[in-house]
């Protein structure tokens, strides 16, 4: 009968579609003394190749050295432990990842390693292609955002050469006429030379907040710099309807974030706040932001002088493609955006249903 049970539990242990092994560091350094078919698979070592050999006569020595750390370490804490993820070279130099359990077998003086391996290999090349995705698709979603805000910024950009135009008229004109005084040149000059810095600014700006940051890591930035990109883009849309800004930012306040996606954040929370105010009958239009402190971080709050969000839309509010919007005026993709920004900066994005306005609360880490 034992011989019967032994049998089945081979079987048993050779249908599983796990690697499953057992080293003895009883008296020598993890010989193998146990090897399932799927090990075979996994690892590309066949059973009657690997009985009595260890680690270091079947991998290199990095990897040998790796694995018998990370066994002793099993054995002598007594638990069992988890790798989540590990490279290998297998028998034919092929790079696979797997994911291990490795189990303390301790009894008598005897002790053995029993390892259990899956092969996420492929499962981690599908997680890559799909985080690939994701970012091309972020990129494109702040694109798309940065599009909306176009009219805007050549807005923002035609005004002040419309100035420059003007003084490069009254310098022909005063040359024309013999009027052109060293003191009245050195004026006009610098008010052109002024308006160029403004241009210079918006164009800056506006190439920073369309940065490519997939590959980018938080770290700790300056708040208002970031808030005052994001204005010089987006303010004089804001001036041409009547709709005033108003930032309160301390110039010292700093936060972990990535730069260009909490622009962006910025830019789509403005651009919502000004397509909603520009259908309000109001006298008083206006944005404002500003911050409160937290115990870890900080509250920054975009608030507008809109009167709040029906239940019932709130609700949808940060589902992708879900806009209130005219068809070609809204993608429905920038507040479900922004939200996916915040949480990769281990923040938090909400709309705040107790405020008498309209406010969105960006909360985030010093």
């Amino acid at each position: 009968m034992p011989e019967v049970h032994n049998y089945f539990i081979h079987d048993l242990l050779d249908s599983l579609p796990l690697a499953v092994f057992c080293k003895d560091y009883s008296t020598a350094p993890g010989v193998f003394v146990y090897w399932n078919k799927s090990s075979e698979e996994v690892f590309g070592f066949e059973r009657s190749s690997i009985i009595g050999k260890t680690d270091f006569d079947l991998f290199a020595k990095e990897e040998a050295e790796f694995f018998m750390q990370k066994d002793l370490e099993t054995i002598e804490s007594g638990k069992t432990i988890f790798i989540e993820s590990e490279p290998i070279s297998r028998a034919n130099d092929v790079l696979r990842i797997l994911r291990t359990w490795k189990v303390p077998l301790v009894s008598n003086n005897k002790k053995y390693l029993l390892g259990i391996t899956q092969d996420i290999t492929e499962q981690k090349d599908l997680e890559k292609k799909l985080e690939d995705e994701q970012q091309r698709r972020l990129q494109d979603a702040k694109l798309i955002s940065l599009g909306e805000m176009a009219g805007g910024i050549a807005h923002e950009i035609n005004n002040p050469l419309a100035v420059i135009n003007g003084y490069i008229n009254n310098l022909s004109k005063m040359s024309g006429k013999k009027l052109l005084e060293p003191q009245k040149m050195d004026v006009i000059l610098d008010k052109m030379s002024d308006t160029v810095q403004r241009i210079t600014k918006i164009t800056t700006s506006l190439r920073i907040l369309s940065r490519d940051e997939s590959q980018v890591e938080c770290k700790s930035e300056n708040l208002l710099t970031i808030v005052q990109e994001t204005m010089d883009v987006c303010s004089n849309r804001f001036k041409s309807n009547n709709i005033e800004l108003f930032v309160d930012i301390s110039p010292e306040v700093k936060v972990q974030c990535m730069h260009v996606s909490l622009g962006q954040v910025f830019i789509n929370l403005l651009n919502n706040a000004h397509d909603a105010l520009s259908e309000l009958d109001q006298r008083e239009k206006w944005v404002k932001i500003f911050l409160k402190n937290t115990k870890n971080g900080v509250k920054i709050i975009i608030e507008d002088s809109g009167k709040g969000i029906e239940k019932k839309i709130v609700e949808k509010l940060f589902d992708p493609f879900f806009t209130t919007k005219e068809v070609g005026k809204g993608t429905g993709i920038g507040l479900s955006l922004s939200k996916s920004l915040i949480e990769k900066q281990g923040g938090r994005l909400y709309y705040n249903p107790e405020s008498e306005n309209t406010q969105f609360i960006i909360e985030l880490k010093k």
